[in-house]
C-alpha cells in the first residue's frame, strides 16, 4: 500500500496511509547499519575544525583588554573589531555554502580552513585598530564558510535514524570550542598576553594535512564535478556516481540524499533526451515524501517532472 502524497494547502488535511514493506523494511536495515570506523574519524576530523572555528569567534573577546590598553582603542573601534568578525562570517556562510556545490565538500572545507588559520596568523602581526578589524573581517569569512559545509558534510553521510545523534555529537563541540576560548584566556593572556589566543588558534592548519586524503567525497558530488568537465566518458562515469549514490543512500534510508542523487541523475538522462528515463529514476524517490513540499530539492523535483509529463 502506497503513501497518498498530496501537495500545497491540502497537505494539512491528507491522510497518510501506512508506510510500504518496501519502506519498513529499508528502516529495519537502517536499524541494523553501524557507525564504522570511517565515519567516526570523518567526524573526528572535522569535529576538531568546528572546535577552533568556534574557539577563533570568540578569542578576540579575551585578548580585548590587552589591546584596548595597548593600542588606546576607543569603545566604537572595540566594537568594530568584535563584529567584523560576524560580518565576515555572513559573507562566509552564503560564499561557501554556493561553492561547495559547485567544487566539492572537501576543496570547499580545505579553503574555508586554510583562509581562517592563515588570517590567524596575521592577526598576530596586526598593529593598530583597523589592520586588526580588517584581518578578523577575512577570518570570519573562513569560519562563517567552515560550519555549513561541515554540517551539511557530515550529514550526508548517515542515515536518517543516526542522523539526528550523530548529527547533535558534532553540533556540542561549537559550545565546547567557545568555552575553551575562556579558558585560554583566563589562563594563557595574563601570562603569555594577547598573542597567546592566536597562537593556539592555529591547531586547524595541521588539519589541511589529512582532510584531502582521508575523508571521502560525496558521491553526488562528484559526480557533478565530473559533468562540469565536459570530458570525454564525464557523463558515464558522472552516472556511475549517481546510482552509487543513490544505492548508499536507499541503504541507509536517507530519503533526502536519495532525491539529491535522483535530481542529479535525472538531469543527466533528461540532457541526453531520455526522458523517461529520467521520470522513472526520479518519480519513484519524490513519491515517498508526505510532507516538506516547500524545500528547495521537492519545489525542484517537482518541477522536473512537471517539464518531464507535458
Amino acid at each position: 500500500m502506497s503513501a497518498l502524497v498530496m501537495h500545497g494547502p491540502a497537505l494539512q488535511t491528507a491522510t497518510v496511509a501506512p508506510i510500504s514493506a518496501a519502506n519498513a523494511q529499508l528502516v529495519a536495515r537502517l536499524e541494523r547499519l553501524p557507525v564504522t570506523r570511517g565515519l567516526m574519524l570523518l567526524r573526528v576530523i572535522v569535529g576538531i575544525a568546528t572546535f577552533f572555528d568556534a574557539y577563533t569567534v570568540l578569542a578576540i573577546a579575551f585578548a580585548m583588554p590587552q589591546l584596548v590598553s595597548e593600542w588606546k582603542l576607543s569603545p566604537t573601534e572595540v566594537g568594530m573589531i568584535i563584529s567584523a568578525g560576524y560580518v565576515g562570517q555572513l559573507f562566509g556562510a552564503v560564499l561557501f555554502g554556493s561553492l561547495a556545490e559547485k567544487i566539492g565538500r572537501l576543496k570547499t572545507l580545505f579553503i574555508t580552513i586554510v583562509l581562517f588559520a592563515s588570517m590567524d596568523i596575521a592577526c598576530l602581526f596586526a598593529w593598530s585598530g583597523v589592520s586588526m578589524m580588517a584581518l578578523r573581517l577575512l577570518q570570519g569569512v573562513g569560519t562563517g564558510g567552515e560550519v555549513p559545509v561541515a554540517s551539511a558534510y557530515v550529514n550526508e553521510f548517515v542515515g536518517a535514524e543516526k542522523r539526528g545523534r550523530f548529527f547533535l555529537l558534532y553540533e556540542v563541540i561549537f559550545p565546547i570550542g567557545l568555552m575553551f576560548a575562556g579558558m585560554a584566556g583566563f589562563f594563557l593572556v595574563p601570562i603569555y598576553g594577547w598573542k597567546a589566543m592566536f597562537i593556539v588558534g592555529l591547531v586547524p592548519s595541521v588539519l589541511t594535512i589529512p582532510l584531502r586524503w582521508l575523508m571521502p567525497e560525496s558521491l553526488r558530488i562528484k559526480g557533478e564535478l565530473l559533468l562540469l568537465q565536459a570530458a570525454d566518458g564525464a557523463t558515464v562515469a558522472a552516472e556511475a556516481h549517481f546510482r552509487q549514490a543513490l544505492d548508499c543512500a536507499r541503504g541507509q534510508g536517507a530519503l533526502s540524499w536519495e532525491l539529491r542523487a535522483a535530481l542529479s541523475y535525472a538531469r543527466s538522462q533528461s540532457a541526453q533526451g531520455h526522458h523517461q528515463q529520467a521520470k522513472q529514476i526520479l518519480a519513484p524517490v519524490y513519491d515517498q515524501f508526505t510532507e516538506a513540499f516547500g524545500t528547495a530539492d521537492l519545489r525542484s523535483a517537482r518541477a522536473m517532472l512537471d517539464a518531464l509529463r507535458s
